[in-house]
């Protein structure tokens, strides 16, 4: 008998930390990491680069998990550092913001709500009414996304443990991929990686997940890349602070 129940305490606690294991998750589309049949194919993308317009815009779904609840979540940060094959990032990837001069300035925009997702697993824990502080940058052969979701602090949110919940997802708008005037390197190989994903709850609590759910992704392909999923972390920047100063 006390085998038994040492047995089945043993399998409880097991369960559990399986169930509130957290992690990340990004793939390519409209699917977060319990909705998606095939990681695989979510993993990478290719794109001929011969065409402008919609055919080519590619989406990068971001989720997350806690692993303890959390009743006061208030705002989420995340970071997805792109890598050129090339040693130089090509200009089809220089998305910044105006009044930036980059080859495809503001050609990279973000959604914090789940209506741009096609899921009824993955949740969206700001109800739709998140604000959003998206950034890009970059430097030799490298592209920093980072991005920042908040809500009005007088309605924080009780994420649950295990829970898959909506980060927001990224969409790379195609333009000059071909013709007058296009910007060079479409069909370069990119890695993109998503470094870390922070939820961050009223009372100061902040949860920083760096390694993806147990079966996920955690790195995308485009166009066939060689690089193995293993960039450096990138060092934060202010994005943070202009989150808070949303909620405040």
């Amino acid at each position: 008998m006390k085998k038994t129940l040492l047995f089945a305490s043993m399998l409880l606690a097991l369960t559990a930390s399986v169930a509130l294991a957290g992690g990340v998750n990004v793939a390519w589309g409209t699917v977060c990491f319990t909705d998606a049949t095939d990681q695989v194919a979510a993993h990478a993308t290719t794109f001929a680069c011969n065409t402008n317009g919609s055919a080519g815009n590619r989406l990068m779904t971001v989720s997350f998990a806690l692993d303890n609840e959390m009743t006061d979540l208030v705002g989420t940060e995340f970071y997805i550092l792109g890598q050129s094959d090339l040693p130089a990032l090509p200009d089809y990837w220089k998305l910044g913001i105006a009044p930036s001069t980059d080859c495809r300035v503001g050609k990279a925009t973000f959604a914090s709500n789940l209506t741009a997702v096609a899921s009824d697993v993955c949740v969206d824990w700001t109800g739709g009414a998140g604000f959003n502080a998206p950034q890009w940058a970059w430097n030799t052969n490298k592209a920093l996304i980072t991005l920042g979701v908040a809500i009005d602090a007088s309605g924080p949110y009780d994420a649950l443990p295990g829970q898959e919940y909506y980060a927001g997802q990224v969409t790379v708008l195609n333009s000059k991929a071909v013709g007058t005037g296009a910007c060079t390197g479409c069909s370069a190989g990119m890695l993109f990686a998503l470094q870390n994903v922070t939820a961050a709850g009223l009372g100061g609590r902040r949860d920083d997940f760096g390694s993806p759910l147990a079966g996920g992704n955690q790195c995308l392909s485009w166009n066939n890349t060689t690089q193995p999923c293993n960039l450096p972390t990138p060092a934060r920047n202010t994005t943070w602070g202009q989150v808070k100063s949303l909620y405040r």
